[in-house]
């Protein structure tokens, strides 16, 4: 299965529309779920607090909650980074009329908009979006 992220203790999987979180040492699945389309991206926090799940939607999982974030503005993410320990940034289809720069906090599942992204709008296509 394709690894969205991965550290030493847990794996980030997905099989086509279907992805996976768990721990590498047992194989105990902590997370799963089926998405609408694959997931774009995925990152597990370096101190296993929580993981994120990017697609057409956004997932937050942390041991205690699993949260989808399901909001209009939020359709198809295209890349997610850490930002801070406490914040995460993605960013929304480039190429889209929603196309953004978003940030969350995986603890609190607090999310909200930064700035507006149209770099990309009117060009081709391209794996690497420079935000």
């Amino acid at each position: 299965m394709p690894v969205l992220d991965e550290t030493d203790l847990l794996i980030l999987e997905h099989h086509y529309e279907s992805v996976t979180l768990k721990e590498k040492a047992t194989g105990k699945v902590l997370f799963e779920d089926d998405l609408y389309g694959e997931p774009g991206c995925g990152l597990i926090d370096k101190n296993h607090r929580w993981a994120i799940i990017a697609g057409e939607s956004l997932i937050v999982w942390t041991p205690d909650r699993i949260e989808r974030i399901d909001h209009a503005e939020i359709k198809w993410v295209h890349a997610i980074r850490v930002k801070t320990p406490e914040i995460v940034e993605f960013l929304v289809d480039p190429w889209s009329e929603y196309a953004a720069v978003w940030e969350v906090n995986p603890m609190t599942f607090e999310f909200n908009k930064i700035r507006g992204f149209d770099t990309y709008k009117d060009r081709e296509y391209v794996d690497m979006v420079v935000w």
